[in-house]
């Protein structure tokens, strides 16, 4: 499964699906404009104290987790995270990044 950064506050959804975000596979990326992008909004979110980052690892908090979790949030979210979940092929102006709990969760319920 993908998901897809655009730099906004929309990117909280990756960790609907993934406990953490590893900032080499943004960085990586050749659109050095998404990634600019990206890493800004990242770093207002952890000012915010929505996020943490720990030698280039992104994780959520307890904070971001409430705001994810919030009816307003979900509600604004409609539509946008269906859009970045599974995005196929170059997205102008986003990076998609695999999401590896996902597959890992499918995983271990097949096995049970």
């Amino acid at each position: 499964m993908q998901f897809s950064l655009t730099g906004t506050v929309q990117d909280l959804n990756f960790f609907n699906f993934s406990d953490s975000l590893n900032l080499k596979d943004v960085i990586s990326n050749p659109d050095k404009q998404a990634v600019q992008n990206i890493l800004g909004n990242l770093g207002k979110m952890k000012e915010s104290g929505l996020i943490t980052v720990s030698d280039s690892i992104v994780k959520i908090t307890d904070k971001g987790k409430k705001l994810i979790n919030s009816d307003l949030f979900k509600l604004a979210s409609k539509g946008a995270t269906d859009k970045a979940i599974g995005a196929v092929g170059a997205v102008p102006g986003a990076i998609i990044i695999a999401v590896k709990k996902v597959a890992e969760t499918a995983a271990s319920l097949i096995k049970k």
